[in-house]
């Protein structure tokens, strides 16, 4: 109901950059200077001022901002006003999945859910866990998907408009090689860690993990701490396989990989897990999870 250009000003005004605007566009730095330039060309007059440490907005650029983001806002309610007399007889739910981040706990729960399964009906949407994958997807909440299922204790995550019904915190345990001397212990401690690499995501992606690195830094420097560049894939087991290295995983992975073995850690490490939707769902996708996500708590609690 609007122009791209919109969201591309949009994410340069609220970066301060084009090159910083290209993380969350999947554009690259001259493709956004491009979309700006000819933006303004075709309005006539400048919308920033440039410099070489960002840019900032004229006042002409700030009412054009506000007008931007109240014109985004009408078109989603407008959007999501229509759907609802759309979708009055059975709802479509399209929910997003990877070997990482599973949809199968909501679609067990939904299994035994029964007569509430005939308002809905439940899409698929299988995308990869690489670090551009699980961008587009999360950026695609609200538009082509209305929800996936994981850990969300990301930096990330907590400057974007998005809503979160926690199902509970997964328990961070050790995985380890099925080669490595540990792998037949039924529990680790700190000291069964010495001497060990542990492979964990790099610093600034999630609290929860830094957290568990100062740890290790400053109590624990026996321990060899090697980072990956992003969040979990697939690669990043096959690459613990390879160098032995330990990693720290969620307890739901535990069958992720044929070579690896979870195994509780004597720690209070645990990472926050639950659905994540766009804030501006619209009502359907909001009572969905509402319904699907308490039935989900109460058939733990039981």
């Amino acid at each position: 109901m609007y122009g791209q250009v919109l969201d591309t000003f949009i994410a340069v005004v609220r970066e301060g950059s084009f090159s910083k605007a290209t993380s969350s566009l999947f554009m690259s730095a001259v493709s956004v200077m491009k979309q700006m330039n000819n933006f303004e060309s075709e309005l006539g007059f400048k919308i920033f001022n440039r410099s070489p440490r960002g840019i900032i907005l004229t006042p002409a650029g700030k009412a054009l901002y506000d007008s931007a983001q109240q014109i985004i806002r009408d078109s989603r309610e407008a959007i999501s006003a229509a759907q609802a007399i759309a979708e009055k007889g059975q709802t479509t739910i399209r929910i997003a999945t990877s070997m990482l981040r599973s949809a199968r706990p909501l679609m067990e729960v939904w299994e035994r859910m029964g007569k509430q399964q005939k308002d809905y009906q439940l899409q698929i949407v299988p995308f990869n866990d690489d670090a551009a994958s699980l961008r587009r997807i999360t950026n695609q909440l609200g538009k082509t998907v209305d929800l996936l299922v994981g850990p969300t204790n990301a930096n990330y995550l907590m400057d974007n408009e998005f809503d979160f019904f926690n199902l509970g915190d997964q328990r961070c345990n050790i995985m380890v090689s099925r080669q490595n001397k540990l792998a037949s212990k039924e529990k680790l401690t700190w000291a069964d860690l010495a001497g060990q690499k542990i492979l964990l995501i790099r610093p600034g992606l999630s609290p929860k993990i830094d957290e568990l690195r100062n740890e290790i830094v400053n109590h624990h420097p026996d321990i060899t701490i090697v980072n990956t560049d992003y969040f979990y894939d697939i690669d990043t087991f096959n690459y613990c396989v390879h160098h032995n290295y330990l990693m720290e995983a969620l307890e739901q992975w535990h069958d992720v990989h044929p070579s690896m073995i979870s195994i509780p850690m004597d720690w209070d490490y645990a990472i926050s897990y639950g659905i994540l939707s766009s804030s501006h769902a619209n009502s359907q996708v909001k009572e969905f999870i509402s319904l699907v996500g308490q039935e989900y708590l109460n058939q733990r609690a039981n």
